[in-house]
């Protein structure tokens, strides 16, 4: 009887093991890419926030299920983000927005299976444009070195060395201040 019931409980463990591994996720994806172009404004807002809207180029070589995208701090208005990828004149939707599981602070961009159909293992790489926008709350601090005056602090998103080829080939950010605003 407890050999029997030792069988039984090995035989479970296997199985549940078998099922583990057919509902993983497929592992062992290759992430390969160039970014010819990061273009980046940042609109500062009156309730001093700022909206970000991001339009960046990649040229994919492999699997790109994601993007994520770091964000200047964990206040960030995970409601207000939009994105849409451009595939030679194609326009495709993420398959979803959520707060990015490999980034600390930033958003996962999710591809749906159409845009990765046409982005994937292309031979010389797959172009493609990334459009993105979301609201970053609580951005404008107190200016340490003037006093009376206030400032932002922003840095670009950027991609590790192991997933991104070369540098990036053009960098701009450009600020634009409210209406209104004077540097009186």
């Amino acid at each position: 009887m407890v050999r029997r019931l030792a069988t039984v409980v090995v035989m479970l463990v296997v199985m549940s093991q078998l099922v583990l591994l057919l509902q993983a996720p497929a592992q062992g994806l290759t992430y390969r890419f160039s970014v010819p172009k990061e273009y980046v404004d940042v609109h500062i807002r009156q309730d001093g926030g700022i909206d970000i809207d991001y339009t960046i180029d990649f040229v994919n070589y492999a699997d790109m299920d994601g993007i994520d995208i770091g964000l200047p701090n964990k206040y960030y208005d995970l409601n207000s983000a939009r994105a849409s990828l451009t595939v030679q004149g194609a326009s495709y939707a993420p398959s979803g927005i959520s707060a990015s599981p490999y980034l600390e602070v930033g958003v996962a961009v999710e591809l749906g299976s159409s845009a990765r159909s046409q982005i994937e293992n292309r031979q010389g790489g797959a172009p493609f444009t990334l459009y993105f926008h979301i609201t970053n709350p609580h951005m404008v601090y107190e200016n340490e070195i003037v006093s009376g005056t206030v400032g932002i602090r922003f840095r670009p998103t950027w991609f590790g060395s192991s997933y991104q080829q070369g540098p990036v080939g053009g960098l701009r950010t450009r600020i634009f201040f409210p209406p209104g605003f004077s540097d009186l």
